[in-house]
């Protein structure tokens, strides 16, 4: 990471967005699940991509003079969808 760009892996996005959604929910899980895995639950994502340049620039201060924050690149991931096997009444 730099003081103008970062990076992460996709898979530990996923894994870390993941158990952000399923933890406050894990009680409610257990009651409703067959079994309980978080391993086995389904999120189905969105991701894509913007970048605009041209806009105003910030008062952020960089340490390289040579660094702005005129343009800007995005990617993006949104969880849109959590699907689990629930337990059926027999």
């Amino acid at each position: 990471m730099t003081e103008v760009s970062g990076e992460v892996k996709l898979q530990s996005l996923v894994d870390h967005t993941t158990q952000r959604l399923v933890t406050p929910q894990k009680d409610m899980l257990k009651e409703c699940l067959v079994e309980y895995d978080p391993n086995k639950i389904t999120i189905a994502f969105k991701w894509g991509c913007d970048g605009a340049s041209g806009h105003s620039q910030y008062m952020q201060g960089f340490e390289n003079s040579d660094n702005n924050d005129a343009s800007l690149y995005l990617v993006s991931l949104v969880p849109l969808r959590r699907t689990v096997l629930l337990k059926t009444g027999n």
